[in-house]
């Protein structure tokens, strides 16, 4: 089983050189204000070293070994993906989640594993009625068969899983196996870069999900996979599944 122990020097590197070209100081400021709010329960810490933070990022630079964020966050243990009880067709759904959140990760630059880990996080999130809406956008995604508009579709799924907040249950799966540095690094960029699509209505996010949505053949076939068994069947997963199991 693969977690995710830190970054790999090509991730760092990539990750640099996309704050470098991408980012602004403002856009990375918003993204580290969306992290302290999707992680209240770590807001002192990440507050308490934000203009350290913040300054490393900028200036592709880390902290020392001795430093407080070099150290690793004590998590509550997560339930298990198999206590959580999933039809066919839910199973295909929380694939697609992933899938989605993966490829997202990928044009960020951050490449990561953990997969079933991401799953059982995120599973949590999905209520049937969130599931239904998601399916919804699963069907347009597969409908379109040009790169520009499969883009366009993705995107669109992309914001209804942003809203259902799957992306935070991602990110507390990596918040466990890194430093805090590099978590705190992880997320500020990838959020800062999440929320400068959401504002621009997914003009830049189409553009290079474009380059490389149709060589997604993970998520192109778990999609074609949920649509073929879902089909007209009611999602029927418990709407408290985590309550039930947390």
């Amino acid at each position: 089983m693969h977690y995710i122990t830190k970054l790999n020097k090509y991730t760092m590197e990539k990750l640099n050189k996309y704050t470098t070209e991408k980012l602004t100081v403002k856009q990375l400021e918003q993204g580290f204000d969306e992290l302290v709010n999707l992680f209240p329960e770590n807001a002192q810490i990440l507050e308490t070293h934000r203009e350290e933070i913040l300054t490393h990022i900028v200036n592709d630079t880390a902290p020392t070994s001795d430093s407080p964020l070099s150290t690793t966050l004590v998590q509550p243990k997560e339930m298990p993906l198999e206590a959580i009880k999933l039809t066919q067709c839910e199973e295909d759904i929380a694939n697609v989640t992933v899938d989605v959140i993966f490829f997202v990760w990928g044009l960020v630059g951050l490449h990561v594993s953990a997969k079933q880990q991401v799953k059982s996080a995120v599973i949590k999130k999905l209520t049937p009625n969130k599931m239904a809406k998601i399916l919804d956008k699963i069907n347009d995604f597969v409908r379109k068969t040009k790169a520009t508009d499969k883009a366009a579709s993705l995107f669109n799924l992309f914001q209804e899983l942003w809203n259902v907040g799957v992306f935070g249950a991602a990110l507390s799966v990596a918040k466990s196996k890194m430093s805090i540095w590099e978590w705190a690094k992880t997320g500020v960029i990838a959020l800062a870069q999440i929320t400068a699509w959401v504002a621009s209505g997914g003009t830049a996010f189409i553009a290079e999900a474009a380059l490389s949505v149709m060589d997604a053949e993970a998520l192109i076939e778990d999609s074609v996979k949920a649509v073929h068994d879902c089909g007209n069947k009611k999602i029927q997963s418990p709407d408290e599944v985590a309550e039930v199991h947390g």
